[in-house]
């Protein structure tokens, strides 16, 4: 994940950040469909967000979308967890603090 400042990967973010990204790799040109969650280290859901991404049959190499979720005025300070759905299966769960 990124910050919304940073130009180098993290796991931590300021409040005072607008939002943070994660950015997804794709090695096919099929569409996609995306869903981002934030859960609270407690369970508690504060934020979900749907995307699909379009075919690009042409494209044989990796491609790349970024998934932005908002941090200021949205997360408080504590520990967090990103989900993340591709195409309804599991797609990994990212750790991260907001400080």
């Amino acid at each position: 994940m990124r910050s919304a400042n940073a130009a180098v990967a993290t796991d931590r973010f300021s409040r005072e950040q607008v939002e943070g990204y994660l950015l997804i790799m794709f090695s096919n040109g099929d569409p996609h469909r995306l869903k981002l969650t934030v859960n609270r280290e407690t369970g508690e859901t504060m934020y979900t967000r749907d995307a699909s991404i379009s075919a690009h049959p042409s494209w044989s190499l990796a491609r790349g979308t970024w998934a932005t979720f908002p941090i200021q005025n949205s997360l408080t300070p504590g520990r967090y967890a990103l989900e993340l759905m591709i195409d309804d299966q599991p797609a990994g769960s990212y750790p991260f603090m907001v400080q």
